[in-house]
């Protein structure tokens, strides 16, 4: 896992990224961008972002069993908690999971002392975790299913997130300096994460700025 800017898309409706709001905000800074009071804002802070595309946005106003049926395409529509808070639930677990983020050497061992995993099954998974960790989770899917197949895949991934495990893991050293820390809380969960709907500072007049 690493914890620099990344961006992962769902599928071509939806996108998400996840980035480090602390090394942004303090390059903002040093730039006079930014005031100090921003800057100690954000300190320590992960951003987990969630975009919807202009396809999405055409889908839930034609789909009659959406609850955006009929809505317009305007920031009043989807510019609200409700709607912030459901799309993010809908597509932030299935990129960044719900479990926690263990240290991939913890992680591996979870799996082998794991009492509910077969002991045939536990080498592979523990090969798996440690091939997500060093090239990441689309590059590591498709070596997998290359050797084995889109279901086994699946079905491994499954199997790992039973005992509790997040498929994504931080390394052992970053920068040269040993990770103490052995589990991180999975902070793309909205239970773990602080919402953030920045309010808007001038009056937007009805049905109007319409997203594109």
């Amino acid at each position: 896992m690493k914890l620099t800017r990344e961006q992962a898309r769902e599928h071509s409706y939806m996108e998400a990224e996840l980035y480090n709001k602390t090394l942004q905000i303090e390059k903002r800074y040093a730039e006079g961008k930014v005031s100090e009071q921003e800057k100690l804002r954000y300190k320590n802070t992960f951003r987990t972002e969630v975009r919807t595309r202009n396809g999405k946005l055409n889908s839930n106003k034609q789909n009659k069993k959406s609850s955006w049926s009929g809505q317009p395409k305007t920031l009043e529509t989807y510019y609200n908690e409700e709607s912030t808070t459901k799309l993010y639930n809908t597509h932030i677990p299935k990129i960044f999971g719900t479990n926690d983020f263990y240290r991939v050497d913890v992680a591996v061992n979870k799996i082998k002392n794991s009492v509910d995993l077969k002991e045939k099954m536990k080498p592979k998974l523990c090969k798996l975790l440690e091939l997500i960790n060093k090239n990441g989770y689309t590059k590591a899917r498709t070596i997998w299913e290359k050797k084995y197949s889109p279901s086994t895949f699946r079905n491994h991934i499954k199997l790992i997130e039973s005992v509790g495990i997040n498929v994504l893991t931080f390394d052992k050293v970053i920068n040269r300096v040993k990770v103490k820390r052995e589990k991180i809380k999975n902070f793309t969960s909205l239970k773990n994460a602080i919402p953030e709907l920045q309010p808007i500072s001038y009056d937007i007049p009805k049905n109007s700025f319409e997203l594109k």
